[in-house]
């Protein structure tokens, strides 16, 4: 099995973990979108509508654009709140997260489940490798 990148192909042998088709179509089928203002340092910024257990896909700037995940966490820690992890000012910027529930990672399908902590895992380090 190969993951591939637009920079290269990896192989990858951990079968176990891969994401398969059905996982992955569901975890996107229930994504959806939610926007928020930053912090002015580390610490709370209101994203009213967001759980405990919520995982974060692809947080973008919208005041400056790019990929931000690196300054927020990766999975909602405390309701209608996501925690800005970076040491700076962001008060004045806008961003965008797409937002997996908990609520259907944990009642519904084991393989959804697993194939949504598992595609945030493969997405937090492709994007720690510098793909895009």
């Amino acid at each position: 099995m190969e993951l591939a990148t637009d920079a290269e192909s990896v192989a990858v042998t951990d079968v176990q973990r891969a994401v398969t088709p059905h996982g992955l179509g569901a975890a996107l089928a229930k994504l959806f979108p939610i926007s928020f203002t930053g912090s002015n340092l580390a610490g709370a910024c209101t994203a009213t509508g967001v759980a405990v257990g919520d995982v974060l896909f692809g947080i973008a700037g919208l005041t400056d654009m790019g990929q931000m995940d690196s300054k927020f966490e990766a999975i909602v820690t405390v309701a209608d709140q996501i925690q800005q992890t970076a040491a700076e000012n962001l008060s004045a910027k806008n961003f965008v997260a797409l937002v997996l529930p908990a609520v259907l990672i944990v009642k519904n399908d084991p393989d959804l489940a697993n194939a949504a902590v598992r595609l945030e895992q493969q997405y937090r380090s492709l994007r720690a490798q510098g793909c895009s």
